[in-house]
């Protein structure tokens, strides 16, 4: 009622000490000032390689702090004296009461609060006005945003599993009770999923910072017959939390016969003669587990990969009962 009445006056008061329309409040971060000042330990420290790989590792970074993200990422932020904290997580008396003086309600109260939350706000400045600054955001910012989100993730899959989620009366199995189970809004929910996909936070094998749209795979194992060289798929490194987020948001993780069915065999004719002899032995040597998988078998009925007098021709195109892969 206050946004529909007063949205157009510029009274929304900024931690920058500027102030912007009151409509603005749907895009514009509002915490109190220990969750903007706190420190994560998103993920920089997991990511690097272990002490003992380099003697002379440069020092870690510091760790990122809240409100230093978002003004890398050009998101306005409510100066925090404005900001109402119902629940202040805060020891000091005198800081709590300074915090329920404020007028403008908290995103977030609790650091278990501020993952979905900055899921929603950034979400909203995105689609509100365009493109945020996500290429000013180093590489530790990244990791560190990224690594929030996982760890909220993981958290809430703990909880999840802890309470035998989803619950054995269907009524119950909803998006509002699992976050009341929770105790915080659900990271993975659909809108914050489709939010979470349009963010540049995520690492692939040739090291660029990329959204999950398009399509994106993990590819956990080495393959004997493909090395993935482009931006579609992301370094299997990553920490466990941040792979166990990838999962949860879609990315598909690959194994041989997915390989086969997506890249090798579409592409099998492009191979040298002796890269193809070896793929075919490869095929029939683990045929037993490969005939298992649905979309090898459709793939290999269509590919041009059985060598005869008249070149490479597909199975479809052939009978012969003596050659077991055939049948």
């Amino acid at each position: 009622e206050v946004v529909e009445l007063f949205g157009s006056k510029t009274l929304l008061p900024l931690r920058s000490g500027q102030a912007v329309a009151v409509g603005e409040l749907s895009s514009t971060l509002a915490l109190p000032a220990p969750l903007l000042q706190l420190e994560l330990d998103g993920a920089a420290s997991h990511w690097a390689p272990q002490a003992s790989q380099a003697a002379d590792a440069e020092p870690a970074a510091a760790r990122p702090r809240v409100d230093e993200l978002m003004s890398t990422l050009a998101v306005p932020v409510v100066d925090p004296a404005f900001v109402c904290v119902d629940e202040a997580p805060l020891k000091d008396q005198t800081a709590a009461a300074e915090a329920l003086a404020g007028y403008i309600a908290a995103d977030a109260t609790e650091p278990h609060q501020l993952a979905p939350a900055l899921v929603d706000k950034l979400g909203a400045r995105d689609a509100a006005h365009g493109a945020l600054e996500w290429s000013q955001l180093s590489r530790d910012g990244s990791r560190a945003l990224l690594g929030l989100f996982a760890e909220h993730h993981v958290r809430e899959e703990a909880v999840a599993m802890a309470q035998d989620w989803p619950p054995a009366d269907p009524d119950a199995s909803t998006e509002e009770a699992r976050e009341a189970a929770n105790g915080s809004p659900r990271l993975v929910s659909a809108g914050r999923a489709a939010a979470l996909k349009r963010m540049p936070l995520y690492e692939s094998v040739q090291g660029s910072l990329v959204p999950l749209e398009p399509r994106r795979y993990l590819l956990p194992q080495r393959h004997p017959f493909f090395t993935p060289r482009t931006d579609e798929f992301l370094t299997p490194t990553a920490p466990a939390p941040v792979l166990s987020l990838l999962r949860a948001l879609g990315v598909e993780s690959l194994e041989d016969a997915d390989v086969f069915e997506k890249f090798l065999l579409p592409a099998f004719g492009e191979a040298s003669l002796e890269r193809q002899e070896a793929m075919r032995r490869h095929l029939l040597a683990n045929w037993q587990r490969l005939r298992q998988h649905d979309g090898v078998r459709a793939a290999l009925s269509r590919t041009r990969f059985v060598p005869t007098a008249f070149g490479l021709l597909a199975p479809s195109e052939l009978l012969d009962p003596r050659n077991n892969l055939l049948s």
